[in-house]
């Protein structure tokens, strides 16, 4: 859906409902995934107020998601309504060619393998092949994610080989550093 040249967005949905994953119950969410011409991109989810979830996810427990923790109230037409006021931040992409250096296959220290590929100005990291993260660009060789949950920052060695030290939070709210190199790029 576009915006209005105001920047107005209205849509209707139901109001989605918590669901089972891996051993715990994610809060009902909506995901977004905001772009404009001259903006960075913005992915994002928003929660709703109440709902008993809520502390038992990583992603709505996070500081970060208190803004996104939504009432649902009532509009004109007694129907339920949510308003999220969306704020963009002013950051350009990086030139091609720097995705092109870390684009690939990692082999981390954990045995996992860990794909970064872009798309648009956001980098995405998938483990073992499922999506982790969308990525965007914070400056000094580092990606963050949207909640600051995960980070991947980069090293460019000899003979453009690259290195990858990634940190995110684990189920218990801790912080994991791994490290890993490519080992195939596309």
């Amino acid at each position: 859906m576009k915006t209005g040249n105001d920047g107005v967005y209205h849509f209707r949905t139901i109001v989605p409902v918590p669901y089972q994953a891996g051993a715990g119950v994610r809060p009902a969410h909506i995901h977004l995934r905001i772009s404009s011409a001259d903006h960075q991109d913005l992915i994002t989810q928003i929660y709703f107020k109440g709902d008993p979830h809520l502390q038992e996810d990583s992603s709505s427990r996070s500081p970060e998601s208190i803004n996104r923790i939504l009432s649902i109230g009532k509009n004109a037409m007694q129907e339920n309504a949510v308003q999220f006021d969306i704020v963009m931040r002013k950051e350009f992409p990086l030139d091609a060619s720097v995705y092109k250096k870390i684009e690939g296959l990692y082999q981390m220290e954990d045995k996992t393998m860990l794909e970064f590929s872009r798309m648009d100005d956001l980098l995405f990291a998938k483990v073992n092949g499922q999506i982790m993260e969308a990525l965007s660009y914070k400056g000094n060789n580092e990606f963050g994610g949207g909640l600051g949950q995960v980070k991947a920052r980069f090293e460019l060695l000899a003979e453009g080989k690259v290195k990858s030290i990634v940190t995110y939070l684990d189920d218990n709210n801790k912080d994991v550093v791994v490290a890993g190199t490519k080992i195939l790029k596309y």
